[in-house]
């Protein structure tokens, strides 16, 4: 009985181990997909209708959820200009996982 319980219990440890590595990752493909080509954070916003994604090129609805980027340098000149909708961030983020997980 004893070494059942043992057993169970080594088995229930290596659950909570995968589910925080699964967790881990997840959080590392969400903090990436957030970032743009250049490495800054992408903040999210709302959009008006016409907005264009600059990964799929697909024009943006009023109130779409989009992701970008306007980086300036220290004198305010901007560095970067780049925006990704949420589809192609969420793909980004399960790509990002798949290739974790092979």
């Amino acid at each position: 009985a004893a070494a059942a319980a043992a057993a169970a219990a080594a088995t229930e440890e290596a659950r909570k181990a995968q589910a925080r590595a699964q967790a881990e990752a997840e959080k590392r493909a969400q903090e990436e997909a957030t970032r743009c080509p250049k490495g800054h954070k992408l903040i999210a916003f709302a959009v008006q209708r016409g907005f264009p994604c600059d990964v799929c090129d697909r024009d943006a609805c009023e109130g779409d959820v989009m992701w970008g980027c306007r980086s300036c340098d220290t004198s305010g000149g901007r560095t970067c200009d780049y925006d990704i909708c949420e589809g192609c961030k969420n793909e980004a983020v399960l790509n990002k996982l798949k290739g974790e997980a092979q």
